[in-house]
Parts: C-alpha cells; structure tokens; sequence
C-alpha cells in the first residue's frame, strides 16, 4: 500500500544495550542529564515580576539594596524566598511600597496609568545581585 508511512514504526533496541547492566547505562549518560541552569520554581516566579533599573535603584544597589516588581498579591515573606532562591543569596530585610494609579489626559480623554508594586530588598553585607550583565 502506498500510504504505509503513516504507520508507526517498532522500536528497535541494539542488543549491546539491552544487555549493559544498569549501572554502566546510566554513567554513560551522567553528561547528557546534568542541567547547568539553575531550577526556577513556579513559586519564585509568581511573586516577582522583575528588576526596577532606575536612578534611584542604581544608588540603592551601591548600599546592599535592590527594588523589584512584584505582583499585587504578593507579600514580604513570598518576595523574600524568592529573592534568596533565584539569586543564591541571604535577604536580611523586605520592603514593600505601592504605588497608587495616576491620572493621564491625553486631549478630551480622561485615563489613569496602572499602579506597582515594588519590594526593596536588603542584603546581607558582603553580597550581590548582578542584574545587568557586564
């Protein structure tokens, strides 16, 4: 028949790894399974939304502290765990800002610009966050 490619094919095993034993399988593989990158939880990414790069941020961060977005419902303790488990580093403080909505006109057009909310977190001394690639 002409339309046997839709067919699924058998799987075919070579005899000389059907019969290594599990061991010598699995340390030929080690290299193939090691991730370098590291494991981001589902839980750190609900909480911030990312790093405020601003002037103000950038004299904050010559003094242990960086600003980051995060999602409205989100609090200190969540903002905290986050921090320590994306970046690898010991949070001693959190501080949580929101900022209200603005009022925007733009002609006849009345429109107000969405809020933020933002955690400014305190590092322990001696430690870092690279944001910004150099």
């Amino acid at each position: 028949m002409a339309l046997n490619f839709f067919n699924k094919k058998a799987k075919t095993t070579s005899k000389t790894e059907a019969t290594k034993p599990v061991a010598e399988l699995k340390s030929s593989n080690v290299a193939e399974t090691i991730n370098p990158r590291p494991v981001i939880h589902a839980a750190d990414c609900r909480a911030l939304r990312s790093a405020l790069l601003t002037e103000k941020a950038a004299a904050l961060e010559t003094q242990g502290q960086y600003v980051f977005r995060i999602w409205p419902n989100s609090n200190k303790q969540q903002v905290k765990q986050a921090v320590e488990n994306l970046y690898k580093v010991k949070v001693t403080a959190v501080r949580i800002v929101n900022l209200p909505n603005k009022k925007r006109q733009l002609g006849r057009t009345l429109g107000t610009k969405a809020g933020v909310k933002k955690a400014i977190v305190r590092l322990a001394l001696g430690q870092s966050i690279e944001l910004i690639a150099k």
